[in-house]
């Protein structure tokens, strides 16, 4: 079971804390300064707010699914049924949607002075993500699965944290979106 932010399970040890047994779901807002009636919420533009609740379903979906996983592990279940659930999220869910802002905002981003180089390094986190995901394909151990799906939910994570608070709120505010 993977904790929250400051709690994530030791891949060195299978079995977690039981202060440290938190479900994935909900523990990873994406942008909570966006959220109503927050004091630092900003206005922002209707693409920009879809794409923001569209980045919180898919990770949602991940998080949900990587939970899965570790369930599965836990109660000795069928592990190849969730990693293939969770590959099949990822590959037609995920990658696609990543491939849609590859032709959208990164085109967009590339040409922005202040945004270029982090478009750079996300289309670079885009092909890693393509590798991990044919990792967890690919891995047949327990440990194997484990560690792949868990390294996907992170970079998921930080991936989508630099385009929710980063990448869309800068073209956002440039009016470019």
């Amino acid at each position: 079971v993977v904790g929250r932010a400051s709690g994530r399970k030791d891949m060195g040890g299978m079995e977690p804390q039981q202060d440290d047994r938190r479900p994935l779901r909900g523990h990873s807002t994406l942008n909570p300064r966006r959220e109503a009636g927050h004091a630092g919420a900003m206005r922002t533009s209707h693409e920009a707010l879809h794409t923001l609740q569209h980045h919180q379903e898919l990770l949602n979906g991940v998080q949900e699914r990587v939970q899965g996983l570790f369930d599965a592990t836990e109660h000795l279940s069928n592990l190849d049924s969730k990693r293939e659930d969770l590959v099949e999220f990822l590959r037609h869910r995920v990658l696609p949607h990543a491939q849609l802002e590859e032709r959208t905002y990164y085109d967009i981003g590339a040409k922005y002075d202040p945004t270029r180089l982090l478009v750079t390094a996300m289309k670079s986190e885009h092909g890693r993500l393509i590798d991990l995901v044919d990792h967890l394909a690919w891995s047949r151990t327990t440990l194997e699965v484990l560690k792949a799906a868990t390294a996907v939910l992170a970079l998921l994570e930080t991936h989508l944290e630099k385009e929710n608070e980063i990448l869309i709120p800068e073209l956002d505010a440039a009016h470019l979106l």
